[in-house]
């Protein structure tokens, strides 16, 4: 919808020239738009699905997927041959946390 995204992009214009006037005659040369996943805790789901054998999943970075893939590549590579990772313990953003009731609560995010 057109309307709703300039509308959006008014006020956010506007806000951010009461905030720092030299902004109120900037004009804007572009956007992008997307989708952001999102778990309900807010981290990856990283791990084999019980329900599926062989069905393994690295998902859900919330915007920080491409910072982390080498890392999460090496870590599910490992889990697919050899059973875990050993570079590092995935285990707490196992596809499961959720069924069990056990999300992960991140404390250093500002």
């Amino acid at each position: 919808n057109t309307e709703v995204d300039s509308n959006w992009l008014l006020q956010t214009v506007e806000a951010l020239s009461q905030r720092v006037p030299v902004f109120e005659n900037a004009g804007v040369l572009g956007g992008w738009a997307g989708s952001y996943e999102v778990t309900p805790d807010d981290n990856a789901i990283l791990g084999p699905i019980d329900e599926v054998g062989g069905l393994y999943v690295a998902a859900g970075f919330s915007g920080h997927g491409f910072m982390h893939g080498p890392a999460v590549g090496k870590c599910i590579a490992e889990v697919v041959t050899q059973g875990t990772a050993t570079t590092v313990d995935i285990s707490g953003f196992s596809p499961g946390r959720f069924r069990r009731g056990g999300f992960l609560r991140e404390h250093h995010v500002v």
